[in-house]
């Protein structure tokens, strides 16, 4: 009777057990569906004023061919070939091009889910982790981060797709089985791919890759030739991306790489630790998984000990690469959304060692964290963007064609004028504007990313015949916080070629102009060349 008794204590207590993962599961679910909800509510029309920096190339190379911002003009002002090559295949078929842009990056998030539950699912077998299983969902649906750059139309969600894919493929070269021949090629090219989406995806994989090799289990020479097979076929895209790329725009770098490292490190450092700390309050997520994953490293067996170091390695690889690029200008994270996935792993596999109390407060403190975030962070609407938009349709229905545009703002009006040829004044998809060396700091402004350069003795070399000093909407160019219109405005040749026009811009419907007390009433102000 006594044995009995112990057995129906001990069948009672697994099914208490299997109840509570069970009810985690649930509630995690909530939460991250609830978070979902909250900052698609509020950011369902965000879209940054970047993401029609690619919309223009994908409308270009589907209407033309050519793989430009400007027809003719060879510059790569973009850093997501693969991502703009699958918007213009989709613009042939007529879809809206931002539509197209959320559903490739939506099909990104979806990838994002799949590939990291499957990894979990891999690691974490059976009922009994059913709870951290869900923590996978709770981050990936209810992280702010990933919803506002699936709405805001941009590469970084579909990169963390492709980083989740190559996790669940690779994952076999750090177990006692292996991989086999077509996991490892599978692996490679869902690596390549995120290479191509965006190049330094190549970092936190390769740390991954090699976290593998040196903490993965089975014999350690057999899993040094699966890496070494891996990086083959990776090695054998990369070339072959960097063979085309010089051959068709001259340079084994984008030009973006000119625009935004060429700034003394330490600057570059100073402001990417800003930015770091910044994402970590936007994207707790991150933080979580360091914190989380550090404290689990001691309380964990060995096995999960090991695929922690696998995972948490990559993330501490991204955020160092932030901070040593001077981080990103653009808001909620995106830099880090590299490191989504292994970010997702630790917190899982480091949440599945905690017990009882501490098991609740986890789970606890990341609905709490991801819930301040879907309700403090999302951002409605960004104002260049939209400001963009109606100053770029008026210019496509008022200025002719034949006429040159000089901008700081190179997305949205670009994108709405397509049939204009522009300069763009920061030099992102400027070859020589980029590539300006010994750059004064003048401006506070200047410190953003990708906002350091300027020519103003250049532009008026090519004598457009409108400039929009400072933001979309224009600027009296005295105002101006960047470089190029500093110079402009101390420039004796400006000021005898170069009249302040202002125009007002009826645009009733805008809920943006309502929303920031504009009215129905745009003022656009840019000089006109009389010279």
């Amino acid at each position: 009777m006594q044995k009995d008794s112990g057995v129906d204590t001990t069948l009672t207590s697994i099914t208490d057990e299997k109840r509570r993962s069970t009810a985690y599961a649930a509630l995690a679910w909530a939460a991250g569906l609830g978070m979902l909800a909250m900052v698609a509510s509020v950011a369902h029309g965000f879209v940054f004023d970047d993401a029609y920096i690619s919309l223009r190339y994908a409308i270009m190379l589907a209407d033309t061919g050519e793989l430009v911002w400007n027809p003719g003009e060879r510059v790569e002002g973009i850093t997501n070939f693969l991502y703009v090559l699958i918007l213009a295949q989709i613009l042939k078929f007529g879809v809206d091009p931002e539509l197209a842009a959320r559903g490739v990056s939506a099909l990104g998030a979806l990838m994002l889910l799949f590939g990291t539950r499957r990894t979990v699912a891999i690691l974490l077998p059976g009922p009994a982790w059913r709870d951290a299983r869900a923590m996978v969902p709770l981050l990936t649906l209810g992280t702010v981060a990933l919803a506002q750059w699936v709405l805001g139309a941009m590469e970084a969600p579909l990169v963390a797709g492709f980083i989740a894919m190559a996790i669940w493929a690779l994952l076999p070269i750090g177990t006692e089985d292996g991989a086999s021949a077509g996991r490892l090629c599978l692996g490679g090219l869902f690596f390549g791919a995120a290479y191509l989406t965006r190049m330094d995806a190549a970092l936190p994989l390769a740390v991954l890759l090699g976290g593998l090799v040196l903490f993965g289990d089975g014999r350690f020479l057999r899993r040094v030739s699966d890496a070494f097979a891996v990086s083959l076929l990776v090695a054998a895209i990369i070339a072959a991306h960097l063979y085309w790329r010089e051959s068709y725009y001259g340079d084994f770098f984008p030009n973006t790489y000119y625009a935004k490292v060429g700034v003394p490190l330490d600057h570059r450092i100073e402001w990417g630790a800003g930015y770091l700390i910044q994402s970590l309050t936007e994207a707790p997520i991150f933080l979580l998984a360091v914190l989380l994953g550090t404290l689990a490293l001691f309380s964990a067996d060995g096995a999960r000990r090991r695929w922690l170091l696998v995972f948490l390695l990559p993330v501490l690889a991204q955020m160092a690469y932030a901070v040593w690029s001077g981080g990103d200008h653009l808001p909620v994270g995106r830099f880090l959304i590299a490191a989504f996935a292994p970010a997702a792993l630790v917190l899982a596999i480091g949440y599945s060692a905690m017990r009882g109390p501490m098991k609740t407060a986890v789970l606890v403190l990341a609905i709490v964290a991801g819930g301040w975030a879907a309700k403090t962070v999302p951002i409605p609407q960004h104002g260049g963007a939209e400001a963009g938009l109606i100053v770029g349709q008026y210019i496509a229905t008022t200025i002719p064609e034949d006429q040159v545009i000089a901008v700081n703002t190179a997305g949205a009006i670009p994108y709405s004028a397509t049939g204009h040829r522009f300069i763009d004044m920061l030099g992102l998809n400027d070859a020589h504007i980029a590539r300006v060396e010994n750059v004064p700091l003048l401006t506070a402004y200047q410190k953003r990313p990708g906002h350091g350069k300027g020519d103003g003795e250049y532009v008026l070399h090519r004598a457009p015949d409108v400039i929009i000093a400072g933001y979309a909407d224009g600027l009296p160019i005295e105002e101006s916080p960047f470089l190029g219109d500093m110079q402009l405005a101390a420039s004796a040749d400006f000021a005898a070629c170069y009249v302040l026009k202002n125009e007002s811009i009826q645009a009733p419907n805008n809920s943006w102009m309502q929303a920031t007390g504009r009215g129905p009433t745009l003022v656009f102000r840019y000089y006109q060349r009389t010279c």
